[in-house]
C-alpha cells in the first residue's frame, strides 16, 4: 500500500484559511503522514521528517515558491534514499507550475480528491517536466525551477504584487490582471519611469555560444507546457529543453505584438523587430537587475552572472 505523506506550507495564500479543513480531512487518514511549515528555512526539517516515515509519495501544499524550494531539496539535498512520487496541489498566491503539472483545485478538495485514489495505488496521469538548474554568481547553490524570468519580467511581478495584490486580486487572476496591466502601462506610458517597465543591456549566450549584449525588455524561460490558458508566450521549434522568448527595447510597435506574443502566435514581421523565441539547453546571462526563478528573486551577483541549464526531470502524478 502507497505511504503518502503531505507537505503543507502553512504561509502560503490559500492555506492561510485552508489549512484548518485539511487537518480537519486528515483525520479520518490517521495513516497520512503530514508536516507543515511557516517559514520556508523551516521546509527542510519537515520534508526530512516526512523521509524519515518512509512516505513513498509526497504531496507538496503551497505556491509556485513553495514547489521551487522542495524542488531544490529533492534534487540536490534529498533526505529520501529513493525519489518519491510528488503530486502537486495549488495552495499559494501563485500556482503556475500546479496548473501546468498538478491539482489546481482549493487545496482541502484537491487532497480529498488525491486520498479518494492515491492511497489504494490507482493510477495516476504521470506528467514529465524538465527543470531549470539556475545558477547566480556568488551563490554556492543551484536552484531549480521551471519559469524563469528578467528585465521586463522581474519588473512586472513587482507591479502584479504591488497593485494586482492590493486590490484583492489572487492567484491565475492576478497573475492575467497582471500581464493586462502592465502591457496597458506600456500602451499609455511607454518605457519608462511612468510605466515602471524599461529595457535594460543584457548579454546572452545560447548553448556554449559567445554571449552577445543588446538591449532588452523582457525575458523569458521555462520547461513548463502551459502557463495559463490563453497565456504561452513561445513560438521556436528549435531543439532544446528550455523555451526562451526574448523582446528588444524599445519594443517595437508594442501594441499591435503584444497579444501574439503572449498566445504564442507570431506575426511575420514581428521576429525583424526584435520579437525572438527559441529553445536551447543552456542559457547564459549578464546583467544587473535580479531573475525571477517560480516567484522567487534571486540576485544575479556582483559580475551578474546567470546560467540556465537544462536540469533534471521530475515526474508529477496527477489525479
Amino acid at each position: 500500500m502507497t505511504r503518502i505523506g503531505v507537505l503543507s506550507n502553512a504561509h502560503s495564500r490559500r492555506n492561510q484559511s485552508a489549512l484548518s479543513a485539511i487537518e480537519h480531512l486528515l483525520s479520518d487518514f490517521p495513516e497520512v503522514a503530514h508536516r507543515s511549515f511557516q517559514r520556508i528555512e523551516e521546509m527542510p526539517h519537515a520534508l526530512a521528517a516526512l523521509a524519515e516515515s518512509r512516505i513513498d509519495h509526497l504531496i507538496v501544499n503551497g505556491g509556485d515558491g513553495t514547489v521551487q524550494a522542495v524542488m531544490g531539496e529533492v534534487l540536490e539535498r534529498s533526505p529520501f534514499a529513493r525519489r518519491p512520487r510528488i503530486t502537486l496541489i495549488g495552495g499559494g498566491m501563485t500556482n503556475v507550475i500546479a496548473h501546468d503539472v498538478g491539482v489546481p483545485s482549493a487545496p482541502a478538495e484537491a487532497l480529498r480528491r488525491i486520498l479518494a485514489r492515491a492511497p489504494s495505488g490507482e493510477t495516476a496521469e504521470v506528467i514529465r517536466r524538465g527543470t531549470i538548474a539556475v545558477k547566480c554568481g556568488g551563490r554556492p547553490r543551484t536552484e531549480y525551477g521551471f519559469l524563469a524570468g528578467a528585465v521586463g519580467f522581474y519588473q512586472g511581478t513587482r507591479l502584479t504584487r504591488r497593485d494586482m495584490h492590493r486590490v484583492g486580486l489572487r492567484q491565475s487572476l492576478a497573475t492575467k490582471a497582471g500581464i493586462v496591466w502592465s502591457v496597458m502601462r506600456l500602451l499609455l506610458h511607454g518605457e519608462g519611469e511612468r510605466s515602471g517597465l524599461r529595457g535594460e543591456r543584457v548579454a546572452i549566450g545560447l548553448d556554449g555560444a559567445p554571449p552577445r549584449e543588446a538591449a532588452y525588455l523582457f525575458i523569458l524561460a521555462t520547461t513548463l507546457e502551459r502557463l495559463l490558458p490563453g497565456v504561452m508566450p513561445f513560438w521556436g521549434h528549435d531543439h532544446g529543453a528550455i523555451k526562451l522568448t526574448t523582446i528588444a527595447s524599445p519594443a517595437p510597435r508594442f501594441g499591435r505584438a503584444a497579444l501574439s506574443v503572449v498566445r504564442g502566435r507570431p506575426r511575420p514581421w514581428m521576429h525583424h523587430a526584435g520579437y525572438a523565441s527559441t529553445r536551447a539547453d543552456r542559457i547564459s546571462l549578464r546583467l544587473t537587475s535580479p531573475v525571477v526563478l517560480d516567484g522567487e528573486v534571486f540576485d544575479p551577483g556582483p559580475h551578474g552572472h546567470v546560467e540556465l541549464a537544462a536540469g533534471p526531470a521530475v515526474e508529477f502524478h496527477r489525479y
